[in-house]
């Protein structure tokens, strides 16, 4: 993602130039990658039904995300 100009927040190896973007507010609430999958589909490979999986965005990812968009 960082080859695209779109770093995942919380990458230790990655984030760092952009993160100086950021509030403290907000850096002092990511304590981990914020990437999410909220589907994941797959074939199963014993009895090949196709299984789709779903999860809802963590709470401390949504209060990162209401951040974000409260500055936008």
């Amino acid at each position: 993602m960082t080859s695209l100009g779109h770093p995942i927040i919380g990458d230790k190896l990655y984030f760092t130039k952009n993160s100086a973007k950021l509030s403290k507010n907000l850096k002092a609430n990511i304590s981990r990658h914020l990437l999410h999958a909220s589907k994941i589909k797959f074939i199963h490979p014993t009895t090949k039904k196709k299984i789709t999986l779903y999860s809802e965005v963590p709470e401390d990812m949504q209060k990162i995300i209401d951040i974000l968009e409260e500055k936008n």
